[in-house]
């Protein structure tokens, strides 16, 4: 049950000082991790309504050391990579490819897998989006079950109020977050995202949507033991090694428009604008996928 903050409250934690000190546990990328998270992500208009499911699955360690499984309605992957060799399997087609993981040798351009979040990038998505905010409202306490693990979680919440710098040209575009804390460890166990965005916006495209973004954490450890097995990549059954991975579907490949560039739509985040091309993780403004929902910027695509 949640216990909201009410008036007869003498007083509460500094919402925003708890928020800074559970940031500061992702501030950097750590050596090893362990993390599990649930993403639930829903947008609608007049049109439309979709809601997407996706589950992760990351254990890496030092010297270049990951273990990658993503599973969703969109298609399921694991990627597995020792430091010196990266194995990326499509999971449903049960095809697979092999490259170095760095070096002349490793790929340049994007394949199948290019959506694939690595833990530097969940881990500094999570420290960058609470840097943006100069306020926050604590709402209470709630103990959280995931994964038949009980949590002890603060609740704070920041909308478009508190962040630093506003959105002067579309300010009808923001996000409300809420972030349930843990209370022992300081990690973040859900962080719950509202959006009033646009999928496309420019001078002659107006599309706007709502969207709801659920993220829980069951499983984030910062020193985890790993046996060093998990790194080996071992073929399933009647798995096929392939020169490259590329998306199709029932009507047919749609890999013709991969490698090319995209059209340089401008994105709307909380507090920015931010066009396509000028993006860190899209710095090539290719086409590789022809989902659409991945235009949001509000939540990790």
């Amino acid at each position: 049950m949640v216990s909201p903050c009410t008036a007869q409250q003498s007083s509460h934690p500094d919402a925003l000082a708890l928020l800074q000190k559970a940031a500061q546990n992702y501030a950097q990328t750590p050596k090893s991790l362990h993390l599990e998270s649930t993403d639930i992500q829903s947008n609608w208009n007049r049109y439309q309504h979709s809601t997407f499911t996706t589950e992760q699955s990351i254990l890496s360690a030092p010297n270049g050391a990951y273990r990658i499984t993503t599973m969703s309605g969109m298609g399921s992957s694991l990627r597995i990579s020792d430091g010196k060799t990266v194995h990326a399997l499509q999971i449903e087609s049960n095809v697979y490819v092999e490259h170095p993981a760095t070096g002349s040798d490793a790929p340049k351009t994007p394949d199948f897998f290019d959506g694939v979040d690595s833990p530097k990038q969940i881990i500094s998505y999570l420290h960058t989006t609470v840097s943006q905010f100069r306020s926050a409202h604590y709402i209470g306490e709630e103990t959280l079950t995931l994964k038949s693990h009980r949590f002890p979680c603060y609740i704070i919440r920041v909308g478009k109020k508190d962040v630093k710098s506003s959105n002067t040209k579309y300010p009808q575009y923001y996000s409300t977050y809420t972030f349930w804390i843990d209370k022992q460890s300081f990690v973040f166990r859900k962080i719950v995202d509202i959006q009033h965005s646009a999928f496309m916006q420019g001078p002659d495209v107006h599309v706007p949507f709502d969207g709801r973004t659920e993220t829980t954490y069951p499983v984030v450890d910062f020193a985890p033991r790993i046996d060093p097995a998990s790194f080996t990549f071992t073929p399933p059954p009647g798995a096929r090694l392939v020169p490259a991975l590329t998306q199709t579907s029932s009507g047919g490949p749609k890999t013709i428009l991969i490698g090319k560039p995209a059209p340089d739509v401008t994105l709307i985040s909380t507090n920015q604008l931010t066009r396509l091309s000028a993006t860190s993780r899209y710095p090539h403004s290719t086409v590789v996928s022809c989902d659409p929902t991945k235009t949001s910027l509000n939540a990790p695509c």
